[in-house]
């Protein structure tokens, strides 16, 4: 019982679990959304009608789009941050005609540089 405790609790910290939990839960609703259709009231879908959910539709696709777009920006912020900052804190190499005579070993890379 403990190993088998153990083992859940392993597989449900997967990223890839939650997902497929998430997928099939979502199928589930849809399924279960077709079922009680019939149990809502005429009247009550004409008063919402198709205009307020497209309105909500667009709202919530606006919202998803601002918020792909500020997280993909930080990311490329990030990885670009951190390669100049990589770069930075080194110190730059001699310059080439030193660099043959006097080469102390410090400088590992300087293809960093290159691009900056």
């Amino acid at each position: 019982m403990n190993q088998l405790a153990h083992v859940l609790r392993k597989v449900g910290k997967q990223i890839g679990f939650r997902a497929a939990l998430i997928a099939i839960l979502t199928v589930m609703l849809a399924l279960l959304a077709a079922v009680l259709a019939p149990l809502i009231l005429y009247d009550l879908s004409i008063k919402i009608g198709a205009d307020a959910v497209d309105d909500i539709l667009t709202i919530l696709a606006s919202s998803m789009l601002a918020v792909t777009t500020f997280s993909m920006t930080a990311m490329v912020t990030l990885a670009a941050g951190h390669r100049l900052a990589h770069c930075l804190l080194r110190k730059p190499p001699p310059p080439r005609k030193a660099r043959a005579s006097a080469w102390t070993g410090r400088y590992r890379s300087t293809s960093c540089w290159r691009t900056f």
